[in-house]
């Protein structure tokens, strides 16, 4: 085909909306284990890139690991983007395994059977969560959507972190809904939330949806 006739293609990294149409910016992060490394450093790249207000996000998703990154994201207001990515990236640059789980005691192939239910304790996630939430005081500034799904049901469950509702929602209660959001079976042991008065048993949100856009929309 001649140059001339070729189809020629435009990458934009957003589009200009109508004159005068509402904009609700959405983040839909993803799980995937340690790929929430890489939603850190592209979200860096995009604060970095992206002038305001395009990357000022008012409602951001996250399931599993990018349940994790999106709580992160919680803790600061639009306008703050460099100040956010510059933590969420010195998060994962300094994270060890120990940050987030311990073996219990010796390696144990079917413990998940016949013992605890889960292969390693990821009480150490709990606590880092709670240190990462406690050092912002609790308070949220910007809408987070969080899913996990119930081991008894099968029923996904969806938990908003909402700005205007810290003292409703306790840094317990934020914390849990985060590592519900990532306890994958089996390695995890699921999350309880009867503490909250949940009667629910909580697994990896990303065992039935992995990218959950849909409850970010229907929250602008």
């Amino acid at each position: 085909m001649p140059e001339e006739e070729q189809p020629k293609f435009k990458t934009e990294l957003y589009i200009e909306p109508a004159d005068g149409a509402p904009i609700c910016r959405i983040l839909s992060m993803s799980g995937g284990g340690s790929k929430g490394a890489y939603e850190a450093g592209a979200l860096h790249s995009i604060f970095d890139t992206l002038e305001a207000p395009h990357g000022e996000y008012d409602i951001i998703s996250g399931v599993s690991v990018g349940a994790i990154n999106s709580a992160a994201m919680a803790l600061f207001g639009k306008g703050d983007e460099k100040k956010l990515g510059d933590f969420i990236l010195g998060l994962w640059e300094t994270l060890t395994n120990r940050d987030v789980w311990v073996w219990r005691g010796q390696w144990n192939p079917v413990e998940p059977i016949y013992g605890e239910s889960g292969f390693v304790d990821d009480t150490p996630l709990y606590n880092l969560l709670m240190r990462i939430v406690n050092q912002f005081d609790n308070v949220a500034r910007r809408k987070v959507i969080t899913t996990a799904n119930d081991v008894i049901t099968g029923n996904q469950e969806l938990f908003v972190i909402r700005p205007g509702h810290d003292d409703e929602q306790s840094p317990e209660w934020r914390a849990s809904i985060v590592k519900a959001s990532a306890s994958v079976p089996f390695v995890f042991s699921p999350t309880s939330m009867k503490p909250f008065g949940q009667d629910l048993l909580l697994m990896d949100g990303g065992t039935t949806w992995n990218n959950n856009m849909v409850a970010a929309i229907n929250e602008c």
